[in-house]
């Protein structure tokens, strides 16, 4: 399987990263770290999450914090489309 990103999600994940850094670097990198081994995950196990809110998506929580990662499966390819908060609540999928 590949991995992709869609500008949304490079975008969620810059932002959240520069929002938590503000007050604690360390912090903003565990998140960091943290998503993208659930992410990783999907590699292996492109089913790993459930149904997505929008037909044809998928999502997952993300262990451990309270982020949701909304991604779809076409063929070979896993593209991340969103990636927030659940305290914000869920942005469009694309």
């Amino acid at each position: 399987m590949k991995l992709g990103y869609t500008r949304l999600a490079h975008d969620d994940l810059a932002t959240l990263f520069e929002f938590i850094a503000k007050d604690d670097p360390l912090a903003a990198q565990k998140v960091s770290h943290a998503i993208h081994v659930g992410i990783d995950r999907l590699i292996k196990f492109p089913s790993y999450g459930r149904a997505g809110d929008v037909k044809g998506t998928r999502q997952f929580a993300v262990a451990g914090i309270p982020y949701i990662v909304v991604y779809e499966i076409e063929e070979e390819t896993i593209t991340i489309l969103r990636v927030y908060h659940t305290a914000r609540g869920r942005p469009g999928s694309r």
